[in-house]
């Protein structure tokens, strides 16, 4: 389960191969993800350094959050530097903004982001010489639910360096209001509470609390408190809920925040700015038990809204009794223990994808680790008692728990810890399964359960895609139960034993309804009606090859889980009989030699087309005996080789001459795919390499987008802000998953 899986073991030899690679290897993220936690609780710095623009929201809206270091110089005075942040027009207006660190490095790691900085040559020319180092930590442990689930984010400060030795030094942290809010002319409230005795945390919410009140894609919480917590009695620490700009003001004055209240409220975020600041005297060393930390923590009071049934976060299971206040007094008690377990979950996981794929694919890998389940949210089911795992489709329109973008999201859950994938997809059986007051009555898979966080989807405003997400379904369940027959990874070879040793109890009851589905598929294979697959943006085609693959393999994905729960049904076998001989008319009627050895994008399209058959992965994912044969695979690779330009092969050629947006676009989710298929490491390198590049030189500042033009690296959010963010970056780790 989780990093700790049988795969660990081999890393280590080929590791050493690769060490002197990664001495040298260096990245820059298109942006810096600073807090990423769930749909709600992030932020991003969209530039090269910590100080180089203003902390952002996902969809590039502002949420003002300040960092700032004083330290008193050898003859008395005192110096005070940013860490984070960009000055705001008000600060650059008055000339109270104070001079920004030099930042030496920026490392993006699966639970972290950790800047290295040093002092302006104006500083240093006063005696310091000292380097700052600023750790962001979401402690997202895949493999500990009750510490993944915890709405909460560290943010510790080391100072090393002979010349702060014996120097006094102050941080401070602040965030404004607009991290309650979605729209700034929303008022807010605040207000203080004591943990312990040298324990206090400050709060800020909306004041109108419409909890789980409204749903979509570019939209922000306005429900629930942000608290910042910070330990220390006053000589140490100080907090102050109110005007940010007074805050700031007396920190840099005399390193103190106000005494006085700021009592004007409810007040707007946009009037006078209101937030939360606080300081921490900073202990020079390294460490956690060293420096400062804040605790920075979301109470969202509830989180989704499934079917008139308001979900509360799983975080409030383990902590009935004190709430938010036991968790952050847990969270003080327990941070050089998380510190460490984090650094050791980053270095385990980095290890592994570099053994498997080399630098760049860890680099990415680590990105998307954090990108992937800052897109999600565990809740507890308070009649099913149970765990759930919410996702939101960011920027493309926020649908909850959309069956393709789980789907492409799935490897990532598959490799790190199986046993999230069904929790996201229980709420979907459940759903299709009529347990809630929604009647679907469709035989096939539901694509979506409503706009994120408010599930409450009819039949008729699915987006029908019958194959796809049917298809998805199928590849899913039998991938779980792969990796939970190897201890966790479906990275090795495992007897059909041991699959059967796997928890079959999830699915089990929506079997006749799943076999409803799986019947449904395979008559409309291997030549599917005009329908839409996951590429949507595309639009409908019928006879699409890409799709066809999926819901071929799919069938023999059922036909293997069949057998596994019912093993004295002797319908099961029909489904891999049906899928074999669907695949040999596939193989047969869309391999063409016009335009280079491939397949056709679809049966009918003129030879020349072509498409991503990204869809085929899956049988080596699955560790499957066919139905496609090897040489659909290596002549498929080889073809994407040719088609590709600096940033990759596109996702598809034009089906009939008719040249369309885009032609010129691909996907960096489907690009790793069939990276993944190339028989070997050659191969995979010259493929993946441009979905490094591409984040690695867009000037797309940006959350990693996942759609992009292959000359030019542009995210298509150039042109509209979509596909940015996506959950569906989890699927890089396909490659991790192969044995």
């Amino acid at each position: 389960m989780g990093v700790a899986s049988p795969w660990r073991v081999v890393v280590w030899i080929v590791l050493s191969a690769r060490a002197m690679a990664s001495d040298s290897f260096s990245f820059r993220p298109p942006s810096i993800p600073i807090i990423t936690g769930d749909p709600y609780l992030q932020a991003h710095m969209m530039g090269d350094t910590a100080t180089s623009d203003v902390v952002r929201f996902w969809d590039k809206r502002e949420r003002e959050m300040s960092g700032m270091v004083r330290v008193r110089l050898s003859g008395g005075e005192y110096y005070t530097m940013r860490f984070l942040g960009a000055c705001t027009a008000e600060e650059n207006l008055t000339n109270e903004c104070p001079p920004a660190m030099v930042q030496t490095s920026v490392e993006v790691l699966p639970t972290s982001t950790v800047f290295v900085m040093v002092p302006p040559s104006s500083a240093v020319a006063e005696g310091l010489d000292f380097e700052l180092r600023v750790s962001f930590v979401s402690p997202l442990l895949t493999d500990d639910l009750e510490v993944m689930a915890r709405p909460l984010h560290y943010v510790h400060i080391e100072s090393t360096g002979a010349a702060v030795e014996e120097a006094e030094m102050t941080a401070y942290l602040g965030l404004s209001g607009m991290f309650t809010v979605d729209k700034g002319h929303e008022n807010v409230t605040w207000g203080i509470d004591i943990l312990s005795s040298d324990q206090s945390t400050i709060w800020m919410g909306s004041e109108e609390q419409n909890v789980v009140g409204q749903s979509g894609d570019k939209m922000a919480i306005n429900w629930g408190y942000l608290y910042l917590a910070v330990w220390g009695d006053g000589s140490e620490a100080s907090r102050y809920p109110g005007d940010l700009a007074v805050a700031k003001r007396k920190f840099i004055s005399d390193g103190t925040l106000p005494l006085e209240a700021d009592r004007w409220q409810p007040r707007a975020v946009n009037e006078q700015h209101p937030g939360l600041s606080a300081t921490r005297k900073v202990e020079a060393g390294s460490g956690p038990t060293r420096g400062a930390t804040f605790i920075l923590a979301y109470d969202e009071v509830a989180a989704v809204d499934y079917f008139g049934s308001k979900l509360r976060g799983l975080w409030t299971q383990y902590f009935k009794d004190g709430g938010m206040a036991d968790m952050l007094v847990a969270a003080r008690n327990e941070w050089p223990k998380i510190a460490t377990r984090c650094e050791q979950h980053d270095t385990e996981l980095r290890a592994n994808l570099t053994a498997v794929g080399g630098d760049e694919y860890a680099a990415i890998g680590s990105l998307a680790y954090r990108q992937t389940l800052s897109a999600l949210k565990l809740v507890w089911n308070e009649e099913k008692q149970e765990e759930w795992l919410f996702v939101k489709e960011i920027s493309t329109n926020g649908d909850m728990q959309t069956m393709d973008v789980i789907f492409s999201a799935s490897p990532m859950l598959l490799y790190v810890r199986p046993e999230l994938v069904p929790l996201m997809l229980r709420p979907i059986l459940a759903y299709a399964a009529n347990e809630t007051s929604i009647v679907y009555g469709s035989p096939y898979s539901p694509h979506q359960l409503g706009v994120y966080p408010i599930a409450d989807a009819t039949t008729e405003s699915q987006e029908q895609m019958p194959i796809e997400n049917s298809g998805n379904m199928m590849l899913m369940i039998l991938g779980v139960l792969r990796a939970q027959g190897q201890g966790g990874s479906s990275g090795s070879s495992g007897s059909s034993s041991e699959v059967a040793d796997a928890d079959t109890a999830w699915f089990a009851e929506y079997m006749p309804m799943l076999k409803t589905w799986a019947d449904y598929m395979a008559e409309g294979l291997p030549f599917p009606a005009n329908q839409l697959s996951t590429d949507d943006m595309m639009g409908k085609f019928p006879n699409n090859t890409n799709l066809a693959a999926k819901g071929i393999i799919a069938l023999k994905a059922f036909g293997e889980v069949c057998t596994l729960v019912n093993q004295t049904d002797p319908s099961c076998a029909a489904y891999a009989d049906a899928a074999q001989g669907y695949a040999e008319t596939w193989e047969a009627l869309s391999y063409t030699e016009v335009g280079g050895s491939h397949y056709k994008m679809s049966f009918n399209a003129r030879d020349s087309a072509y498409s991503l058959k990204y869809n085929l992965v899956w049988q080596k994912i699955l560790q499957l005996d066919g139905p496609f044969s090897d040489d659909v695979f290596s002549t498929e690779v080889a073809h994407y080789i040719g088609q590709a330009n600096r940033y990759g092969p596109p996702l598809e050629s034009d089906i009939d001459g008719t040249r369309t947006v885009f032609a010129t676009m691909t996907k960096a989710d489907w690009v790793s795919w069939v990276a993944a298929m190339a028989p070997t490491d050659e191969q995979f390198s010259t493929l993946f390499h441009p979905v490094f590049d591409m984040a690695n030189t867009t000037r797309s500042r940006v959350p990693l987008t996942d759609l992009y033009d292959t000359y030019t690296g542009l995210s298509f959010s150039g042109m509209i802000d979509f596909f940015i963010d996506r959950p569906v970056i989890g699927g890089v780790f396909a490659r991790a998953l192969l044995p």
